[in-house]
C-alpha cells in the first residue's frame, strides 16, 4: 500500500507529541512492508530521508510558519491564522505532491501551515482520506481551546467572531474525510458534539509507543534494588500554563521533605522555569532535549508529573514513563485518567489542586516501595499500546 502521512511538523522539528507519534507510525507502516512518505512544512523546499523515510518538506504560502508567528506583528499573524483555515496558494504545491507520488491513501493529521485544501486537493484525486485528530484545531484557531481572551478553557458556545468563522469553514471540509480517528474518545466525542465529521467513520485508535520488555525489566530489577536515594520527579513536555507547570511547581515547591523536580522542554514558560531553578536548588531546568537525552533522563528519575490543565487528547509522555518502569502522578484532563489507573499505575489528581498534588508527590517521597509496585503495574499496560498492534489498527483503516 502506497502511504502519505501529513503532518505540519516532522522530526528534527518536534513541537509536541504529535510530531513522535507520526515519525513512530510511519517508521513501523514501513517495517510492516508497505511505502510511505511524509508531507510536512519546512523552512526551506526539499526532500530527505529520514531514519528511512522519505520525507517531503514544502514551504507554506504563507506570510510566517506557525512555529515563528510569535516573532512577527500582529497584522501578519492574523493572516496566517485566516490562511490557516483554508489556505489555496498551498493547493499547487500538495496536487504536484499528490500527482507524483499517487497514494492510495493519504492520513492526515496537523493542518495547520498546509490548511483543509489539503483534503480537498485529494479528495478531487479519489484518494482516500483519513484523518487523526491530534489537538482541538479544527474547533479552535489556538489548538487548545485556550487563549489570552480567557484565563481557563473558552466558554464561547456558539464561539464568536474569527473563531466562530474558523470552526464553520472547517466544518464544512471536514466533509471530504473519509475516516476519522482520535487517540482518545474525549477529543472524537468533542468533534462530534460539534457536529464536525456527520458522514465519515469513526473510530478511537490509541497513541503507540515502541519497547523492549527485556530492557523494562531491567529497568524494574534496578528500581528495586536501588540504594536509598532523594527522591526525583520529572516532568517532560511544553512550558506553557495549559501543561499546569506553575501548579506543579508551586505544589513541589510545598513538599515537607527533600525530593529533586527536573524539568524538560521549551516554551513560553521557560523564563519562569528557569527563574523557580535559580530560587530552588532542588529543581533542575534542562532544557529540550532529544529522544536519546530523554531516555537516559527518564532512567535517572523515580516519578513522571504530567499536570496538565487541558484537555489533553491523549498524553503519550505516561506510555514513556511507562517504558521506564515509572509511575504517574498526572491530571483529571482530557485522556490521562484513562491512561493511568488512579492508586495502581499512578495517582489522578483534581486539576489545579495544589494540595492534593502535592500529597500525591510526598506519597512517593515516604512509601518509596509503591514506586516499582505501581511501575509494575504500568508496564503490563504498555501491551495495549504497541506500535505493531497500532500500525494494523490503521492498514485496516487505510483499505
Amino acid at each position: 500500500m502506497r502511504i502519505l502521512l501529513v503532518n505540519t511538523y516532522y522530526y528534527p522539528e518536534i513541537y509536541g507529541g504529535a510530531e513522535y507519534s507520526v515519525k513512530k507510525l510511519a517508521e513501523e507502516l514501513k517495517q510492516q512492508g508497505h511505502t510511505v512518505k511524509v508531507l510536512c512544512t519546512g523552512s526551506e523546499a526539499k526532500c530527505e530521508v529520514i531514519d528511512g523515510i522519505d520525507v517531503i518538506r514544502v514551504v507554506s504560502k504563507n506570510l510566517c510558519r506557525g512555529c515563528e508567528a510569535s516573532k512577527y506583528p500582529l497584522y501578519k499573524r492574523v493572516i496566517r491564522r485566516t490562511l490557516d483555515i483554508w489556505n489555496p496558494f498551498n493547493k499547487v504545491e500538495i496536487d504536484k505532491v499528490l500527482e507524483e507520488y499517487k497514494p492510495d491513501v493519504i492520513h492526515t493529521n496537523g493542518l495547520y501551515d498546509l490548511s483543509t485544501v489539503v483534503w480537498e486537493a485529494a479528495y478531487k484525486k479519489k484518494i482516500k482520506i483519513v484523518h487523526t485528530l491530534r489537538d482541538y484545531h479544527l474547533l479552535c484557531p489556538f489548538t487548545s481551546l485556550h487563549c489570552s481572551k480567557v484565563e481557563d478553557e473558552c466558554p464561547y458556545v456558539p464561539p464568536k467572531g474569527f473563531c466562530r468563522v474558523h470552526r464553520a469553514i472547517n466544518r464544512v471540509k471536514a466533509k471530504y474525510v473519509d475516516v476519522v480517528t482520535a487517540p482518545s474518545s474525549v477529543t472524537l466525542n468533542l468533534l462530534i458534539k460539534n457536529q464536525f465529521f456527520t458522514s465519515s467513520e469513526k473510530k478511537v485508535v490509541p497513541n503507540a509507543t515502541e519497547f523492549d520488555a527485556l530492557e523494562i525489566n531491567k529497568l524494574l530489577a534496578r528500581r528495586k534494588n536501588a540504594e536509598a536515594h532523594t527522591l526525583k520527579f520529572v516532568y517532560l513536555g511544553t512550558l506553557s500554563k495549559q501543561k499546569g507547570i506553575q501548579w506543579m511547581i508551586s505544589s513541589f515547591n510545598n513538599l515537607s521533605q527533600d525530593a529533586e523536580l527536573y524539568i524538560a522542554g521549551k516554551g513560553k514558560l521557560r523564563d519562569y522555569v528557569e527563574e523557580q531553578a535559580k530560587n530552588n536548588k532542588k529543581i533542575h531546568f534542562v532544557g529540550f532535549l532529544n529522544e536519546t537525552q530523554v531516555d537516559e533522563l527518564l532512567k535517572e528519575c523515580d516519578v513522571l508529573l504530567c499536570p496538565s490543565q487541558w484537555q489533553e487528547p491523549f498524553g503519550r509522555v505516561v506510555l514513556d514513563a511507562y517504558k521506564h518502569a515509572m509511575p504517574v502522578i498526572c491530571s483529571d484532563q482530557g485522556a490521562l485518567p484513562s491512561l493511568v489507573d488512579d492508586g495502581k499505575t499512578g495517582f489522578v489528581i483534581e486539576s489545579g489542586n495544589q494540595q492534593a498534588l502535592t500529597a500525591a508527590m510526598q506519597h512517593y517521597v515516604e512509601a518509596v516501595d509503591d514506586i516499582c509496585k505501581h511501575a509494575t503495574m504500568g508496564v503490563e499496560k504498555l501491551n495495549l499500546y504497541s506500535l505493531e498492534n497500532q500500525a494494523r489498527v490503521f492498514c485496516e483503516i487505510y483499505k
